[in-house]
């Protein structure tokens, strides 16, 4: 596989290795938690191309909208409005990103890549604190505790992404 910027990678694709661990895990009796469709469109490193490029763009220029217009331009996309989040204390050029997945795209995969795209690609840091937000306390117990356990594909992918990693919830942290 030959990335955006020309860089050849070899060895197991990420969506061949997610199939692999994620395949027999479903989120109800009909939906599997892995969608053999998008994988083999190489739907996972396309967002993550795509995301690598928007942090560039922001780092590069410090301008979100552009940034976001530019990604849209390669991917051959029809023009959308940026849409900026405006909240006090928060910088008008730190991104808004929403990832938008369908089931069986590997959402906590992919935001473990992100994690460290952004540090890296967008923040330019070693290290970096993140507030991993999820809609309900069931999820919130199996995401701790699979990025807590270090055989768990989850946390092998964000040590990978961002190296050291430390896992703790609000009432941990405080």
């Amino acid at each position: 596989w030959t990335d955006t910027d020309g860089h050849k990678w070899q060895g197991i694709p990420l969506w061949l290795l997610v199939g692999r661990v994620d395949y027999s895990v479903s989120h109800s009796k009909d939906v599997k938690a892995f969608n053999d469709e998008l994988a083999d469109k190489g739907y996972q490193v396309q967002v993550l191309d795509a995301l690598r490029d928007f942090f560039r763009h922001c780092s590069k220029h410090r301008d979100p909208g552009l940034a976001f217009h530019a990604v849209l331009r390669r991917l051959g996309r029809e023009y959308v409005p940026y849409l900026p989040v405006a909240a006090s204390g928060l910088a008008k050029e730190m991104p808004y990103v929403c990832l938008r997945v369908p089931t069986g795209g590997g959402k906590t995969l992919l935001a473990c890549h992100a994690t460290g795209l952004a540090i890296s690609e967008l923040l330019h840091a070693e290290r970096g604190v993140v507030l991993w937000l999820v809609p309900s306390n069931t999820i919130l117990e199996q995401t701790a505790a699979a990025l807590r356990d270090p055989r768990h594909h989850y946390r092998r992918a964000l040590e990978l992404s961002c190296g050291g990693v430390e896992v703790m919830t609000i009432e941990e942290a405080l």
